[in-house]
């Protein structure tokens, strides 16, 4: 008995982890949430060619891109479908393997909210060829880009140091534009091998930097910054929104604003919405028109650098966050009644923001007494119940009414003798009888003693 219980109970748990990724999976993406509520991506399930991580998944901020989350090599995941990727802002980490063996990924676009990378984050994207490091890292970790197919890398000053291998057999890298005059290429002492296998490589710095010397050590050819072709706007160069994720009101507006990093501010820029009848955008100022969600979008006009905002219409009427009503509750649960008098029941509702505070008040017999508001007229003798509702009748609380003829009251405070009773004063008379009969007995039995004792005398 007990192994089948056990059974049932391990079967009970499966079924109900199998539940909650599901219902954490409502999107194209699967993912988990941390004690705070932030969302970490597991997985995609999408088919984009072009696809943007989202800052918010089902309202769920996202901080992090999961270890092997688009690594079909290790994840049921579908990396393969990816040739563009832009991580939104907002998002912090990226974990490792995150995006190894993506076999079609050309080009990926880092959020300067990265602060952390872990290892071997774009292993082996073979057609990878442009990328950004954001200005909030300060090293890229063991194998950031190794056996990618990354040209050309822009490595900024706020990169103090290599961990190693982090271009390790990069065939196709030629050139590197290092900008930390004291950048450290050794890890405890150890050779890093940061560019290790990279055949032809070209790497430029200034005079007298850390980098001219490494170059001169490893055989590298070195040349100075001031005088090399200038770095390619492809690589460094970005567009940013200040928003990812905006919500709007049907006729509703909001402009989106756009900055420029390491590229010029007069650059020109094109805006589109892949859903007008949703939204429209024109020079950054989005015009909500219809209940849906539409991707806004702003790209140079060479289409290099772009990035997105996911925008939602919701309809006007049904934005309202609905509180419902959980308890009613009456200061009186009975109350008596003469005819003609009235009372006032108050009623509390909770919670105190409840949406909709409109009240239903019935008698389940108006012919005893009515109620209107919560104040009840007593009407003719007899008992009603008077209740309260919600609207819709899901929560309800009644008091009892006992209404009582003025006459009938009367009567019993007559100073006449009713049903052998004194008047007003309530004592059987057979009672008092009995008192009476008593205390004489007692007086008789006193008086014969006395008159013994006298005789006796």
């Amino acid at each position: 008995m007990k192994k089948i219980m056990y059974k049932v109970v391990l079967i009970s748990l499966f079924l109900i982890g199998v539940c909650n990724i599901k219902s954490q999976a409502a999107s194209d993406f699967s993912y988990t949430l941390d004690n705070n509520g932030n969302a970490t991506i597991t997985a995609y399930k999408g088919s984009a060619s072009s696809l943007t991580i989202p800052s918010t998944i089902d309202g769920h901020k996202v901080t992090t891109i999961g270890s092997h989350a688009f690594d079909e090599n290790r994840t049921s995941t579908n990396g393969h479908t990816i040739k563009q990727l832009v991580i939104s802002e907002g998002i912090t980490r990226i974990d490792g393997w995150a995006f190894a063996k993506c076999e079609n990924l050309e080009s990926v676009k880092l959020p300067e909210s990265l602060t952390t990378l872990d290892w071997q984050i774009f292993l082996e994207c073979e057609k990878l060829t442009s990328i950004n490091i954001p200005h909030n890292l300060t090293f890229l970790n063991q194998g950031f880009l190794s056996q990618s197919g990354i040209k050309e890398i822009i490595i900024p000053k706020n990169i103090q140091k290599f961990i190693g291998d982090e271009f390790r057999s990069c065939k196709n890298l030629k050139k590197a534009y290092i900008y930390n005059d004291d950048i450290n290429y050794y890890n405890n002492g150890h050779d890093t091998e940061v560019f290790k296998g990279c055949d032809s490589i070209i790497l430029y710095g200034n005079e007298g930097s850390t980098t001219q010397k490494y170059a001169q050590q490893n055989g590298i050819q070195f040349e100075l910054l001031s005088s090399s072709e200038e770095p390619p706007i492809t690589t460094m160069g970005s567009i940013h929104l200040n928003k990812n994720e905006l919500s709007l009101k049907e006729n509703e507006s909001e402009t989106l604003t756009v900055s420029f990093l390491e590229i010029p501010s007069s650059t020109k820029v094109i805006w589109s919405s892949s859903n007008e009848n949703v939204a429209v955008v024109e020079n950054g100022k989005v015009t909500a028109k219809g209940v849906g969600n539409t991707i806004i979008t702003v790209s140079t006009e060479d289409g290099k650098y772009n990035d997105t905002c996911n925008v939602e219409v919701k309809n006007i009427v049904n934005d309202q966050t609905i509180v419902p009503i959980t308890s009613i509750s009456l200061n009186k649960d009975s109350l008596s009644l003469y005819v003609g008098e009235a009372e006032k029941l108050v009623a509390t509702i909770l919670p105190n923001n409840a949406s909709d505070l409109n009240l239903v008040w019935t008698s389940s017999n108006s012919n005893v007494a009515t109620v209107e508001n919560g104040k009840i007229v007593a009407k003719t003798a007899g008992i009603t119940t008077i209740t309260v509702s919600n609207v819709d009748g899901t929560r309800s609380a009644t008091c009892n009414v006992t209404v009582i003829e003025k006459e009938a009251a009367k009567q019993v405070l007559d100073n006449t003798i009713a049903k052998e009773k004194l008047p007003q004063t309530g004592y059987n008379l057979m009672l008092l009888a009995i008192g009476v009969i008593a205390i004489t007995l007692i007086a008789i039995i006193m008086y014969k003693k006395y008159m013994n004792y006298k005789d006796i005398k």
